[in-house]
Formats: C-alpha cells, sequence, structure tokens
C-alpha cells in the first residue's frame, strides 16, 4: 500500500526518502487495511528510554491529511518534541513545521512564515530518517 501525497506548491521540500518512510510504517501497521477511509493519520515516533535525565531521540509526531476528493494526502503538521524547564520538565513542541497553516515554529524563536524554515527543515528530515534507520524509534499509529 503507498499513499499519493500532495508534495508540490509547498513552500518546503518534502523528499522522496521521507514518504517511503511514512508508506513503509503504515505498510506494516496493522490498521493499515482502514487507513484510506480515514480523515487524518497521525504517526507518532518514540525513543522510550528518552528522559530529561538521560537524554535521547526527540518524540517526533507526523499527521497526515486525506483530500479523498482529489485522491491524495497532504501533511498537515511534522512536530518534534523536547523536555523544558527546570525541576519538573515537560514535553512541549521544539520543532513545528505546520504546512496546514504554513507557519513555522522553533522554541525560543517564534513562528515564522515556513519558508524561512526550509534550510532547517531539510536538515530535521536527514537526521529524522537517519534516526529511524537506526531504529531508535517505537511507532503507533491512530486514525481520525
Amino acid at each position: 500500500m503507498n499513499l499519493t501525497f500532495k508534495t508540490t506548491d509547498l513552500p518546503i521540500n518534502i523528499p522522496n526518502p521521507l514518504i517511503t518512510l511514512i508508506n513503509n510504517e503504515l505498510a506494516q501497521s496493522d490498521i493499515k487495511t482502514h487507513i484510506k477511509q480515514a480523515n487524518t493519520v497521525t504517526l507518532n515516533f518514540r525513543d522510550l528510554t528518552y528522559s530529561p535525565e538521560s537524554g535521547g531521540f526527540h518524540p517526533v509526531e507526523i499527521q497526515l491529511i486525506n483530500h479523498k476528493e482529489q485522491q491524495q494526502w497532504y501533511f498537515n503538521y511534522l512536530t518534534d518534541f523536547a523536555y523544558c524547564g527546570i525541576g519538573y520538565p515537560e514535553l512541549e513542541k521544539e520543532l513545528d513545521f505546520d504546512i496546514g497553516l504554513n507557519i513555522g515554529m522553533q522554541s525560543q524563536l517564534g513562528e515564522k512564515p515556513l519558508a524561512e524554515y526550509a534550510q532547517l527543515f531539510d536538515l530535521w528530515v536527514s537526521n529524522f530518517i537517519s534516526y529511524h534507520q537506526m531504529q531508535v524509534y517505537q511507532v503507533s499509529i491512530s486514525l481520525g
């Protein structure tokens, strides 16, 4: 099963290796037969050893939106979380590439038009794919 994605006319480049990674995860999923009827698909990538004390690989969430009339899927957002705070750290968005709203966000720098985060997005995707290849993540998928 391979989903077709709309990747043209976006302010950031969605590389084919990322699309392949997502399609592979969906194909291995227990819910693969229900995906095409879903309105959204949310993929969560978690390093189960990640903690404020010992660090690790940041949790990542990617949401896709099904545009059934166009028979295409759109990336809604790609978000990287990190523990922040002293004393009682909490998971917060560290990087957020919100394609649906055309806004990028980096903690401490705030929101800007997504195009201004294009280079950072390219670097982030490259790192994310490398971490995934190292098999550091446990992946869960939910449908909406």
